[in-house]
């Protein structure tokens, strides 16, 4: 069943990252791009997981400070998102949320 869902991001390893719902205009983000450095090392020291955080911790030890490799990624990713709703929103706010605009959808896209 098509519900309008499209996944944006993904990998093998953390799964579904982004998913766009055209339907309802909304997006969904399903990972921790906001986090600090530390954040995820916090987390697992305080849950005593048993599961180490895949390639977090250097050389996988957590001993280890951990090295935030996604910041400019998470920055990228904002800044769009934030440029996104700038270039979608109409300038007649009646207008807002009548109609599709997003530029996630290009040409020749299926939704």
């Amino acid at each position: 069943m098509d519900r309008g869902l499209r996944v944006l991001a993904d990998s093998e390893d953390a799964g579904v990252c982004l998913v766009e719902d055209s339907p309802h205009r909304t997006i969904h983000m399903f990972n921790h791009l906001e986090y600090d450095r530390g954040t995820l090392a916090d987390e697992y020291r305080r849950d005593g997981s048993v599961h180490l955080p895949a390639r977090y911790f250097p050389g996988d030890n957590p001993s280890q400070p951990p090295r935030n490799s996604w910041r400019s990624h998470a920055h990228l990713l904002f800044g769009n998102w934030i440029n996104e709703i700038y270039q979608t929103t109409p300038f007649d706010f009646t207008a807002i949320g009548r109609a599709p605009t997003s530029a996630l959808i290009r040409d020749g896209d299926k939704p």
